[in-house]
């Protein structure tokens, strides 16, 4: 699993043409399976269906 999030977070770096410290690259290493993670939650398959608002209502239930 660490290998992997090294691959991944190289990867982004590099497509980002950023360059960082190792102090750095162990941080982004360390807490990339949790944002990846929390980025997958955010995927909603099943509302692909429906049409996206073209306004918000706060006040609605």
């Amino acid at each position: 699993m660490a290998s992997d999030a090294n691959a991944a977070v190289k990867m982004l770096l590099e497509t980002a043409n950023l360059t960082v410290s190792d102090e750095e690259f162990a941080k982004f290493t360390e807490s990339y399976p949790i944002l990846r993670s929390q980025a997958d939650g955010l995927y909603l398959p099943h509302l692909d269906a429906e049409e996206p608002a073209v306004s918000f209502d706060p006040t609605a239930e």
